[in-house]
């Protein structure tokens, strides 16, 4: 007589997109999702770091590798221009593979930390391509991709910021932040019964860490963890959890999911 599994297998032989799954918080994402049982398609615009995530996911998960149940794509998100041609390319290549069940975005950028003088139009379209402007694209395409149901989900990222701009000159990240948490609750009602969530992770060791601040990152994060109840910033395996909640949670829509070491009490 063997065991029942009703919680571990919700994911398993479903297809689920990670636009920014080549790095951080959506390689880690991928991760979960195979170990689940699901297929994964990471999608990102450096195709060197494509190529080594799907190495890397390949040996760690050779199982899931043995059935191609892991894939790529190319997709470049930071040019207006282009933005919304290269997602219809990006789900015509993935929907091509396999139906999907369900799709998220962690692709992120260097942090817009521009000085309010310094700001003009350009440089504030400019930072919201990827944080704001992509996402709500990639809504768009993912309703017409994802089956009419409540095993469907879109799950966006956006970051604390949105609640409490932690330092001077975030005011621009803090805005794209913010408006992230209304889009989800406007998509979730447009998008019914598909789910629409958005997760807000706080402060987490990732490579866009470093990028955005370089050989500081260290004593930044040390800092930051000092002053969270958790006395430390966040790991990738620890906030990916929030994600996967989103994934399984037939009965989640609409939601802000927070995970960032109480730094919104603290």
């Amino acid at each position: 007589m063997t065991d029942q599994k009703k919680y571990t297998t919700k994911l398993a032989d479903q297809h689920v997109l990670i636009l920014g799954g080549s790095s951080g918080i959506g390689l880690g994402l991928a991760e979960a999702v195979l170990e689940h049982g699901a297929r994964v398609t990471i999608a990102s615009s450096n195709a060197q770091r494509l190529a080594t995530a799907v190495s890397q996911l390949s040996s760690a998960y050779p199982s899931a590798a043995s059935k191609q149940f892991i894939s790529s794509h190319v997709c470049d998100l930071g040019d207006p221009n282009t933005l919304e041609a290269n997602i219809e390319a990006l789900f015509a290549a993935t929907t091509g593979t396999a139906p999907l069940q369900h799709v998220v975005f962690t692709a992120g950028e260097p942090l817009a930390t521009v000085p309010l003088q310094e700001m003009d139009v350009g440089k504030a379209q400019a930072a919201g391509t990827v944080r704001f402007f992509a996402p709500l694209l990639v809504a768009k395409h993912a309703a017409r991709a994802l089956p009419a149901t409540t095993g469907s989900s879109i799950t966006l990222t956006s970051g604390s910021s949105g609640d409490r701009p932690p330092m001077a000159n975030w005011g621009l990240i803090a805005a794209y932040a913010a408006g992230l948490f209304g889009m989800v609750r406007g998509l979730a009602v447009d998008l019914r019964p598909r789910r629409v969530n958005v997760v807000a992770p706080g402060a987490v060791e990732t490579p866009l860490w470093a990028t955005s601040f370089g050989e500081r990152h260290e004593a930044m994060a040390k800092s930051i963890g000092e002053g969270l109840l958790t006395g430390e910033v966040g790991q990738v395996e620890q906030v990916v959890e929030a994600y996967l909640w989103c994934l399984k949670d037939r009965f989640v829509t609409g939601e802000v999911v927070r995970t960032n070491g109480g730094a919104l009490i603290a």
